[in-house]
């Protein structure tokens, strides 16, 4: 096998596919017509192509089982309302928990420092050192 067979052979799955230029694939069947090795290659790349293509052979499912799923299928479903309790009250803990955080913290939330204040790079850090545990004493930080 040459390297002329190589790129040939790179060429086949989009040959069978038909995405190769007609210059190209007409290039192709000349050199098919007369490589072997290549001909073998093309006639594994069809078997592969038609095994992975082909429908697989399965069982049709019994007639009252079939009944069964369509009859499923086209009946309503109620809502389930316990689903919908459960969003609800997933949503009113987020907001009790959002407002717990924030309440009493609306200083917190200011949007830029006014000019009497120091800048963050000014102040000391309030935090006690790592390890320290914090006593109800210690003032909480200010979040810019």
């Amino acid at each position: 096998m040459t390297h002329a067979c190589d790129r040939y052979q790179s060429q086949l799955p989009d040959h069978l596919d038909a995405l190769l230029s007609t210059e190209d694939a007409e290039t192709l069947e000349v050199h098919l017509e007369s490589c072997a090795a290549c001909r073998a290659a093309q006639m594994r790349a069809v078997a592969l192509r038609d095994a992975l293509y082909r429908p697989y052979d399965v069982d049709p499912l019994p007639d009252a089982l079939r009944a069964r799923i369509e009859l499923a299928a086209t009946q309503s479903r109620p809502a389930r309302p316990v689903l919908l309790l459960r969003y609800a009250a997933s949503f009113a803990a987020g907001v009790l928990v959002t407002l717990a955080l924030t309440t009493g913290r609306a200083d917190a939330v200011s949007s830029s420092p006014s000019v009497d204040e120091p800048t963050r790079a000014e102040t000391p850090d309030p935090q006690p050192a790592i390890g320290v545990p914090m006593t109800p004493a210690t003032p909480l930080r200010r979040i810019r």
